[in-house]
């Protein structure tokens, strides 16, 4: 049986670990982060696993489900990283109306090339009004 293409195994990341966790239980989301990651959050840079963790359980809302995402992926010039760009719509408690976002992972490809173990370096998130 042939190994599954990174795009695949990344697609796989987003859809099957990353949001779900996100969306169902926002505090254990560092263990998808190295511990020296940077996530700039609209405007703001957090540094770090921790601090990441912080920014996201300060979010004003507790409920959220994001829609099934559209994942582009591509080789990073570095070996063994891939940059994927993440868009799509989630909703929120709280708020009167879906909203689009742009989110880019740089991601460690994981030698076991488990879909689950991708780790994000780089997160840029942004909301689309």
């Amino acid at each position: 049986m042939a190994a599954p293409d990174i795009p695949t195994l990344v697609t796989q990341f987003v859809e099957n670990h990353y949001l779900p966790d996100y969306d169902r239980n926002r505090g254990i989301i560092s263990k998808y982060y190295h511990p020296q990651a940077m996530l700039t959050f609209e405007s703001e840079n957090h540094v770090g696993s921790e601090a990441i963790q912080a920014k996201l359980n300060s979010l004003p809302f507790q409920e959220i489900r994001h829609d099934k995402p559209n994942v582009r992926v591509q080789p990073s010039v570095t070996d063994g990283f891939v940059i994927a760009l993440i868009t799509g719509h989630f909703e929120a408690s709280g708020l009167d109306k879906p909203f689009g976002f742009s989110q880019v992972f740089q991601l460690k490809v994981p030698d076991t090339l488990q879909a689950d173990q991708f780790l994000i370096c780089n997160d840029v998130f942004l909301l689309a009004f």
